[in-house]
């Protein structure tokens, strides 16, 4: 599993797992095109976070990190 966090002064407040789409056995179609399509499974964030635009930074930082 694959995955970033997010964290608000030590404490976990965000997740989202991010991997190859080949990870992800469900997702998997064990076409040729999708060997290097990154696919994102979840978001998880803490219910007093949300609307705040964390999952929006969780995925810009993914975009980043994986493109």
């Amino acid at each position: 599993m694959k995955g970033y966090l997010a964290y608000d002064n030590g404490k976990v407040v965000g997740w989202c797992n991010v991997n190859m789409k080949s990870v992800f056995p469900k997702y998997n179609d064990a076409s040729k095109e999708s060997t290097n399509v990154i696919s994102i499974a979840c978001f998880v964030v803490q219910k007093e976070y949300r609307r705040k635009g964390l999952a929006q930074n969780l995925l810009t930082i993914d975009l980043k990190i994986n493109i």
